[in-house]
């Protein structure tokens, strides 16, 4: 009787997991499209804040009372600095707090600091530019990171390839677009119009990334050891 009891409720269990698979299966595949978009955005993104730099190249060295745009060299080589430290600090914050949480600090960071860009050459100053490009590189850099690990998380093994392709075709894409972009919107010349544009295209990614899922971070072979361990004295 009991035997018979038992294999009714398996039985009921099957049924029923079976009629809600394919509300889970739709679930899973909303959430895994909205991750894999945030991701794209958010390269593509950095990808504008890159190429903006070689569109407004004259125009930032006039603002800040330089003939020539090659005596701004030293704002790629501060950048190039950030993106060291960036890389650091994004490996670092992968580990001690929520992806998203720090996707999003990234993103609005990023923004700021492209919004000041103009600010800062307004002034004149060129160390206050340069630490104005460190911070665009490290929040760059870190951005990437965060991505990149984003991705592998939420999807893995195979998976992630094609989300890894995406946003690897969205940096050279958005690349392309912006001089289009800029001249269609007739603003080519104007550097606070230009960086405001590339700021306000964070948006996308910071709104996706606002409504998804963050992933949850992997267990190391370690942890699931000891897992495996306590589930084994509890046997």
């Amino acid at each position: 009787m009991r035997t018979f009891f038992w294999r009714l409720v398996r039985q009921r269990f099957a049924t029923d997991l079976r009629a809600m698979q394919p509300s889970l299966d739709r679930s899973y595949s909303i959430r895994s499209r909205i991750r894999a978009w945030t991701c794209v955005t958010a390269i593509g993104y950095i990808s504008l804040t890159s190429t903006i730099v070689g569109l407004t190249l004259q125009e930032l060295a006039s603002e800040v009372g330089l003939r020539d745009a090659l005596q701004l060299h030293s704002m790629f080589l501060g950048r190039g600095v950030g993106a060291i430290f960036g890389t650091l600090l994004g490996g670092w914050l992968c580990d001690v707090c929520s992806i998203k949480l720090a996707m999003c600090c990234c993103i609005a960071s990023s923004a700021i600091s492209v919004v000041m860009v103009p600010v800062t050459a307004s002034t004149g100053s060129l160390e206050l530019l340069l630490a104005n490009f460190f911070m665009l590189g490290l929040c760059g850099s870190a951005l990437v990171s965060f991505t990149v690990s984003a991705a592998c998380w939420s999807f893995p093994g195979k998976e992630a390839g094609p989300v890894l392709a995406s946003c690897n075709g969205a940096f050279g894409m958005t690349s392309a677009v912006l001089p289009l972009l800029l001249s269609l919107l007739n603003v080519q010349g104007d550097v606070q119009a230009d960086y405001g544009i590339v700021a306000l295209c964070a948006t996308p990614a910071l709104a996706l990334l606002l409504y998804s899922h963050a992933p949850s971070r992997p267990l190391d072979r370690r942890s699931a050891s000891s897992i495996m361990d306590l589930e084994g004295d509890g046997d």
